[in-house]
């Protein structure tokens, strides 16, 4: 009984590994209506920080698989948040 238990946690532990490298990456650069240029723009995940713009106005982030159906939430001060999908 205790060789099981024993292979039990290695196959969860296995498992769970595997998991985490399953992830999205999101890229690009963030801009206004008028084609203004924004820089540190907020970028959020079921109301958790997931990344922000550089100075450049460029955004790169690793948003994990599981997360894949659910939205992203831009925030910039004096601007309405923007949200989109991330599937999409």
């Amino acid at each position: 009984m205790k060789l099981f238990k024993n292979y039990s946690f290695l196959f969860l532990f296995i498992g769970i590994s595997f998991h985490s490298f399953a992830q999205i990456t999101i890229e690009g650069f963030t801009k206004d209506d008028k084609s203004n240029s924004l820089a540190y723009v907020s970028f959020f995940c079921k109301n958790r920080f997931i990344g922000m713009t550089n100075e450049a106005e460029k955004f790169q982030f690793l948003v994990p698989d599981s997360l894949k159906f659910d939205t992203l939430k831009c925030k910039y001060l004096g601007f309405v948040p923007f949200v989109k999908s991330i599937n999409e």
